[in-house]
């Protein structure tokens, strides 16, 4: 679910999956990809969860 949201992220492509970490092709490598996928993931789990 999570590769499927961030995959309508500009500049980001989800690129292989194991069960543990997804592989991300990035268009800008000085974008802070990093950080806005930790903050995606942060807010998929609070609506999951409703944290």
């Amino acid at each position: 679910m999570f590769a499927t949201l961030t995959s309508l992220l500009p500049g980001t492509v989800p690129a292989a999956e194991d069960d543990a970490h997804i592989l991300y092709h990035c268009l800008n490598i000085e974008n802070p990809a990093v950080a806005e996928l930790a903050e995606e993931e942060a807010a998929l789990v609070r609506a999951l969860y409703n944290d």
